[in-house]
């Protein structure tokens, strides 16, 4: 018991460490400022990072399901299908029925 007690006493507080030591707030401030810079140059060739990144992950997977390429992207279904709904209207892809798949 007097093991566990000590151990909690270790454990630093968020307020102890600070935002600027703290690896996901700083690694969240990170892919900010990366994906606002992405952001600006791929809207001059009028894409958006949600269009991109599902670009990017089908240019190395070949028939991937929208639930896979959810989780690769890190993209809500409900996004990610008005993405494609749009790629495919641009003529960047092309969506194909599972054959054991009905949707």
């Amino acid at each position: 018991m007097e093991q566990k007690v000590e151990k909690r006493q270790r454990i630093s507080t968020l307020g102890q460490i600070g935002l600027q030591q703290f690896a996901p707030y700083l690694m969240n401030r990170i892919m900010g400022r990366y994906n606002a810079t992405l952001r600006d140059d791929f809207r001059k060739q009028g894409l958006t990072i949600p269009q991109v990144r599902t670009l990017a992950v089908l240019s190395v997977t070949d028939g991937v399901t929208v639930n896979d390429l959810s989780v690769y992207t890190v993209i809500e279904q409900s996004t990610l299908s008005r993405t494609l709904d749009t790629l495919e209207g641009q003529g960047f892809v092309r969506r194909e029925q599972g054959v054991t798949d009905s949707r």
